[in-house]
């Protein structure tokens, strides 16, 4: 075999052009993996599309039919002052916060600090 002068720059070159069909293979079987998810992906969402249909038939189904009706609640009697909120008494009914002035003043003092505190600058 002849040798050829820039053998070197030849054999650099093949071992590239190899390194890039290798990762042209790669990246080809990636590419085919990555569909096959996808097309499993949206035969998943299909499903679920159909199972979401078959639910919403069914419930209109039992709608129409009866099945889905509540029960026949008894009317409500209106209480004798006509209002339907239960009035507290005076005496449970609090003011303002819903604090007494006594815990409103022990809320409001703050620790204080001993004389001998440091201060810090």
């Amino acid at each position: 075999m002849a040798t050829y002068r820039l053998q070197a720059l030849l054999g650099i070159k093949e071992r590239a052009e190899q390194d890039a069909k290798d990762l042209f293979g790669r990246a080809q079987a990636a590419m085919r993996e990555q569909e096959k998810i996808l097309a499993d992906m949206e035969a998943e969402l299909q499903r679920m599309i159909e199972g979401r249909e078959r639910c919403r038939e069914d419930y209109s189904k039992k709608l129409a039919s009866g099945e889905m009706k509540s029960p026949i609640r008894a009317p409500r009697i209106a209480s004798s002052s006509g209002s339907r909120r239960r009035r507290r008494s005076r005496s449970t009914r609090s003011r303002g916060s819903g604090r007494t002035s006594e815990t409103r003043r022990k809320r409001s003092r703050r620790p204080r600090m001993p004389s001998s505190w440091p201060l810090r600058t």
